[in-house]
């Protein structure tokens, strides 16, 4: 109940700034995300949270972003909105990474800027490098899985 109250409040928040709150069906996942788009503009973000949260992690920084910008804030699979059909197990990083890449396909006019914080971000620098022609700019913010010896 507490998370439903609070989900509520992140998409007010969210429609005050002129966003929708859409979902978009890719089996076995069904993605919820907020969307901003100004048709005269080529410029896309595409926002992706860290582990634990959803697209709620942007609320107070993404209405903050010029309007010429179409920002996309993707809920991944098994988090905030967004809802996987097998309900047995979180899904693993390849699954959420697929997601991406089906979102991405379906939904971002490319090249896009790629936005991922914590597991996130991960997720941003692995789409980033298998998919550098599609990828503009990418910005990690406390990203996971990056690892350095020394």
């Amino acid at each position: 109940m507490l998370i439903e109250i609070l989900h509520k409040l992140v998409e007010q928040r969210y429609r005050r700034h002129g966003f929708k709150s859409k979902l978009l069906d890719v089996a076995p996942f069904r993605m919820h995300y907020y969307e901003r788009r100004d048709s005269n503009s080529s410029k896309y973000l595409l926002f992706l949270h860290g582990l634990g949260t959803s697209s709620s992690t942007w609320v107070r920084t993404i209405p903050k972003l010029p309007q010429e910008w179409n920002i996309l804030a993707l809920d991944l699979p098994g988090f905030g909105m967004s809802s996987v059909d097998d309900v047995k197990s979180v899904p693993q990083f390849e699954e959420l990474y697929q997601s991406v890449v089906l979102f991405v396909e379906r939904m971002v006019p490319v090249p896009f800027t790629l936005v991922g914080q914590s597991l996130g971000g991960w997720l941003a620098a692995t789409f980033a490098a298998r998919h550098s022609q599609l990828v503009r700019h990418l910005i990690l913010v406390n990203n996971a899985g990056i690892f350095c010896d020394g």
